[in-house]
């Protein structure tokens, strides 16, 4: 067998210990140090790592990883450290750059941070470690960006960093694409995702993808996906006509969704009531940072999803008291419920209280609320997010 085989074998079953037990001994007899690294992680992980143990892994890593990164890596490296030593940026963005996580000789976790200034730059970087062998068993990669410190540098382009990586065949289970605070509201105007259907047919594993920026959407056209079971986008424009696997059902392992809604309650309030069959898993619902949270819960209202949530997050939105009524008049349709977030949104203290007696401890209240004297509690982070207030609602009255 050459070392592409047990690879292949060890991406359909990442946790089978006797085909990695077989695979060191095959790299030992080769001379491959990872032999003795895998055997010593085998061992660590039925008995426990003693310190001597941990100290002899690090040696092996520090010493041997350049070689696993190969030359490649390497030389694109060094021209980034050339960059540091003649001014042009300092370290700590260069330590920004790249973050990684090793597992048996094999990168498990890369996190690279895409700067705006010229010369070698994250995307070379991410290019020469995903093309390397040391890739092969790659599972989770977190693409964010750097900003030029003069701030003249073009905006990052996630649209490259997408094309790199989908230009190689990797197991990845978890993509983040925008790794930065979503708070930084500049930053995420500026990061640009585009369209996210390539991903989909290059990473038929991927489990978890996570978006965070402006201008994300799928195609019409996107590939079904079994895998997928989270889905968190993070923007600032989302519109409805982006989510369409969603919609017609290509997604039906999904569990987790969690969206920015923005101000098109009215399209994903619709779209809620048509996910019964085409997410028959989903368990955990966030949608966030709406400018029409009632619409919201009037779609969830007639959702066939409803009884089976466990999850809810409505928080940084602008319930108003008539759509917190809605909630509490549904809330024997939300059996299964554990968590209701309604924190920092509009509730009067009349609205709150009729949410916490009705949900009791499964609620989360707090942040921004109006006070009895109508005005609002300081700290408004609503105001922060979405830039206004709203008070849609009549004071709720006799509700239990």
């Amino acid at each position: 067998m050459l070392e592409k085989d047990f690879v292949d074998k060890i991406i359909e079953a990442p946790d089978d210990e006797n085909l990695w037990s077989v695979f060191a001994d095959w790299l030992s007899d080769a001379g491959d140090t990872r032999g003795e690294l895998i055997l010593l992680d085998l061992d660590a992980s039925n008995q426990g790592s003693s310190a001597a143990v941990q100290q002899r892994i690090e040696e092996i890593v520090e010493r041997s990883q350049a070689d696993w990164l190969g030359p490649g890596f390497a030389k694109v490296w060094s021209a980034c450290q050339r960059q540091v030593e003649r001014g042009f940026f300092q370290q700590d963005d260069l330590d920004q750059l790249l973050q990684y996580v090793w597992k048996r000789g094999f990168l498990s976790r890369v996190t690279i941070n895409v700067p705006a200034w010229r010369g070698p730059s994250g995307l070379d970087i991410l290019r020469e470690v995903i093309q390397s062998p040391a890739a092969r068993l790659l599972s989770d990669v977190a693409v964010g960006a750097l900003e030029a410190r003069d701030h003249t540098g073009g905006p990052s382009t996630c649209q490259e960093a997408i094309t790199v990586l989908t230009s190689q065949s990797l197991p990845l289970k978890r993509l983040h694409l925008g790794a930065f605070d979503p708070s930084d509201q500049a930053k995420l105007a500026r990061w640009t995702v585009g369209e996210l259907s390539s991903i989909l047919e290059a990473f038929p594993r991927l489990q978890d993808l996570h978006v965070q920026g402006v201008d994300a959407y799928f195609s019409e056209d996107a590939p079904a996906h079994q895998s997928l079971r989270k889905l968190r986008m993070e923007t600032l424009d989302l519109a409805i006509e982006g989510l369409d696997p969603l919609i017609f059902g290509k997604f039906p392992s999904l569990e987790s969704l969690a969206l920015w809604c923005g101000n098109d309650g009215a399209g994903i309030g619709g779209m809620l009531m048509m996910l019964g069959q085409a997410t028959p898993n989903l368990r955990e619902l966030s949608l966030r940072n709406s400018e029409n949270t009632d619409q919201l819960v009037a779609g969830l209202t007639h959702s066939p999803i409803a009884p089976g949530l466990e999850v809810l997050d409505l928080s940084v939105g602008n319930l108003s008291d008539l759509g917190a009524g809605a909630l509490v008049d549904m809330a024997d349709n939300l059996g299964q419920l554990k968590m209701l977030d309604l924190r920092d949104c509009e509730l009067s203290p009349e609205a709150a209280t009729a949410i916490q007696a009705r949900f009791g401890p499964k609620v989360r209240l707090g942040g921004n609320q109006r006070q009895a004297d109508g005005e609002w509690n300081e700290g408004d982070t609503r105001q922060r997010l979405m830039g206004g207030r709203h008070d849609l609602g009549p004071i709720l009255r006799g509700r239990r």
